[in-house]
């Protein structure tokens, strides 16, 4: 069976980019919470929020492959396109002792997994 395998022909890439705010600061956002969006980078960061929240935004991905062979120089590319991955938090503190929130974070609205 493992002799019967089709060569596999893959690609993937991990979008971090949930928030301006924590993109701008290279993804360290853990401990500092603002807005919904902390529901992706920690969600236990959604209790020092205070009322409704709701964080919305999109991102303009236009990702490019090529790889080159070893065994015999071949290339291969993937094809370039432009992706708009949209993303959407939010969250409700109800009292002091009780905060809640939805996430849906990027291409997950789109349905775009990937192909």
């Amino acid at each position: 069976m493992l002799c019967l395998a089709p060569p596999a022909k893959a690609s993937g890439f991990h979008i971090d980019e949930q928030d301006a705010r924590a993109t701008g600061r290279a993804g360290a956002a853990v401990a500092s919470t603002n807005n919904a969006s902390a529901i992706y980078y920690n969600s236990a960061g959604i209790a020092r929020l205070s009322g409704v929240r709701v964080d919305v935004g999109t991102a303009l991905v236009r990702p490019s492959a090529e790889f080159t062979s070893a065994v015999d120089g071949s290339e291969t590319s993937a094809d370039t396109r432009t992706f708009v991955l949209p993303q959407a938090f939010v969250s409700w503190r109800a009292s002091d002792m009780f905060a809640v929130g939805i996430g849906v974070p990027i291409g997950m609205l789109a349905g775009y997994a990937g192909g």
